[in-house]
């Protein structure tokens, strides 16, 4: 079938030509890479026991910025060299009607979901978690990025 007689050959078509530039991109990142949160603080953890300073409580909410962060994993990973698995993140920031819905949901996202974007002379990768890498455009070669940790890689933009 072609994908023009299929709605489900179009979708798989569709599909991969998303995510395999993403794929490759995200192979192309080092697996240390170093992330800014999307808000100006970090993701809420449990807070630990004795730690009077931490601004997380219950299931965790941050008291000082509102935020709810969530992350449950569907499947752990498989053996092997790829060791794929299924995690999916709920962040209160992506609930907002603004944003659009994730594959499972609004505010949740799996760790496959990746967004780009470019912000004036920036391009900014934002996670599944929320946290966002900021690469900015090289001013003597615009197609360059880089972020100012070198451990986040660079970026080329190809057309």
């Amino acid at each position: 079938m072609t994908p023009s007689s299929s709605r489900h050959g179009f979708a798989l078509t569709a599909m991969t030509s998303i995510f395999l530039p993403l794929i490759a991109l995200l192979l192309a990142l080092p697996a240390h890479a170093q992330t800014t949160p999307l808000q100006s603080k970090p993701a809420c953890t449990a807070p630990a026991a004795g730690n009077p300073g931490n601004a997380c409580a219950g299931n965790p909410i941050n008291l000082i910025t509102g935020n709810k962060y969530q992350r449950d994993t569907d499947m752990a990973a498989l053996p092997g060299v790829l060791g794929l698995e299924i995690v999916r993140h709920y962040n209160s920031v992506f609930s907002v009607p603004a944003v659009p819905n994730g594959l499972v949901g609004r505010g949740w996202r799996l760790s496959y979901e990746v967004e780009l974007i470019a912000v004036g002379n920036t391009l900014q990768l934002i996670e599944a978690d929320g946290h966002r890498i900021i690469f900015n455009r090289n001013p003597l070669n615009r197609a360059l990025c880089s972020t100012t940790d070198p451990a986040n890689g660079t970026l080329e933009i190809l057309r």
